[in-house]
């Protein structure tokens, strides 16, 4: 029951994060007004060594994560981007669906062909897939910077960061980062106090059979909302397994629920149900106290700046009472 679809969700979410979530071909730039002042050249380092050069404020941005599309969108606006990933555009799981539907162009599949086709002067990527679907674009010309993989909420901080300079709005990439710590200082302010003998132990349960495991970006959210991750407490890695003996072992006093799941493949009511009917886990403190709760999956999968906000509504199911005034 909650082990299936594991190894699916292993390739989407290095998609997405992903952290989910590039691709390019000839260069099109359109020609500035004559009375327009030319742009600085600059040049940024990607994680991966890689120097590009950029003649001036790219135009034509191809995003190929989640993350850097809700990244963007809120840096930049749309006018400057012209293809997002296709995840932008789920409400279900994109924190900047009205946004994304401003901009055309749309990533299904990452190849080089489908890169090309949007003509752009930035492929902004990932380090976690498609290697040489980079080096191809990169052999052809097509400026890519690629980031690093996310596993915490300090990465995404980064990240917005070296997303900032490689667009070349540092001081946007700033105000993003302001407004996240302040989320997250707010929320810290709220949980700090609770003694640790009052801090409830989660157990998310992924509609697609993966769970958050230490070191994984989940495990960071729950440090940040002052629960504790169950996973991680009995010694589960990030991409671990997560078995029924294990919940049980846990006994968490929150399971967290889905809300989403890839192309509508699993009954989130059906799953619900069996989780909750389940006759090896009646003893669990969260289905005796009837604690299957529901955090967003536009937060649980998020690896941009609105993970401040899905720590904040992790921390707030977790303890109704400290945000109930706002």
């Amino acid at each position: 029951m909650i082990n299936h679809w594991r190894k699916w969700l292993s390739g989407f979410l290095l998609l997405m994060l992903a952290a989910a979530a590039t691709g390019c071909g000839g260069r099109a730039s359109s020609s500035p007004p004559t009375d327009a002042k030319p742009e600085t050249a600059y040049t940024v380092v990607d994680a991966t060594g890689h120097t590009l050069r950029l003649n001036g404020k790219p135009r034509r941005i191809v995003s190929l994560t989640l993350g850097t599309d809700e990244i963007l969108l809120d840096m930049i606006g749309p006018e400057r981007i012209v293809a997002l990933t296709k995840f932008a555009h789920d409400p279900g799981i994109s924190n900047v669906v009205a946004k994304a539907a401003k901009v055309r162009g749309k990533i299904v599949d990452v190849n080089v062909e489908a890169v090309l086709s949007h003509q752009p002067d930035l492929v902004i990527a990932a380090d976690v897939m498609y290697q040489d679907v980079y080096r191809t674009l990169r052999d052809m010309g097509v400026p890519i910077y690629v980031y690093n993989n996310i596993r915490s909420v300090d990465d995404i901080r980064q990240g917005i960061e070296s997303v900032g300079r490689a667009v070349d709005e540092a001081a946007a990439a700033d105000i993003l980062v302001r407004k996240m710590d302040a989320t997250l200082a707010a929320v810290r302010q709220r949980v700090t106090p609770i003694p640790s003998s009052q801090r409830q132990t989660v157990v998310w349960l992924s509609a697609m059979g993966m769970q958050g495991g230490k070191g994984g970006l989940f495990d960071s959210m729950c440090e940040r909302a002052g629960v504790i991750n169950g996973a991680a407490a009995i010694g589960l890695g990030k991409n671990d397994v997560l078995s029924k003996e294990n919940i049980i072992r846990i006994n968490p006093d929150i399971l967290l629920m889905p809300t989403w799941s890839y192309e509508g493949k699993v009954d989130l009511g059906k799953f619900r149900a069996e989780v909750a009917d389940d006759p090896a886990l009646q003893t669990l403190k969260a289905i005796r106290n009837q604690r299957l709760l529901s955090v967003s999956d536009q937060y649980m999968y998020c690896s941009s700046h609105y993970i401040a906000d899905g720590v904040r509504a992790l921390a707030a199911a977790a303890y109704p009472d400290r945000f109930r005034k706002e």
